[in-house]
């Protein structure tokens, strides 16, 4: 089943010995995943910008948000 949502906030966890701006990467994918209409291919499109960055590599997951239609984005590099 698929349900429409808003996306609520995007979360970095960082891995063991990067060292890398998380405000670049927020900047990325801010500026290609839109909150109010997440699609795959602009969440695709974040990660495969971020994944062009040394030594990073980035992935994502979806949670339930804490208010109903919304969902944080998770990522991680290492």
């Amino acid at each position: 089943m698929i349900v429409d949502g808003t996306l609520d906030k995007i979360e970095f966890a960082p891995g063991e010995g990067v060292r890398i701006r998380e405000s670049l990467l927020r900047a990325i994918a801010e500026s290609r995943i839109k909150a109010d209409d997440v699609t795959k291919a602009d969440m695709e499109e974040a990660l495969l910008r971020m994944n062009d960055l040394p030594g990073v590599s980035a992935k994502a997951g979806l949670q339930p948000g804490a208010k109903p239609g919304f969902q944080p984005a998770g990522g991680g590099r290492r």
